[in-house]
């Protein structure tokens, strides 16, 4: 049986896998914070990696590249909302 090819909007904007091997102990400390922001701990690490970028980056290749990965949203945005798959926007 041959699998349903992809649709479109998964393919326009595929975030990418980092997987960290964090310590144990620092891993609870990490839950706890999240816990009292209300943050999972993927979401703070996604920022820690923003802000490490942002700030070691040279700004117009930063700006760029977050100029780009909006469009890819938008993109993907309106391809899931032209195939009728959508959670965001009616």
């Amino acid at each position: 049986m041959e699998s349903e090819k992809p649709k479109e909007y998964n393919r326009i904007y595929r975030k990418t896998l980092h997987q960290v091997l964090i310590d144990p102990s620092i891993s609870k400390l990490l839950v706890k914070i999240g816990e009292k922001i209300n943050k999972k701990p993927s979401a703070i690490l996604r920022e820690l990696a923003n802000k490490f970028v942002e700030n070691n980056s040279d700004p117009d290749d930063f700006r760029i590249a977050c100029e780009e990965d909006k469009k890819l949203r938008e993109l993907a945005q309106s391809s899931r909302i032209e195939n009728g798959f959508n959670w965001t926007k009616k």
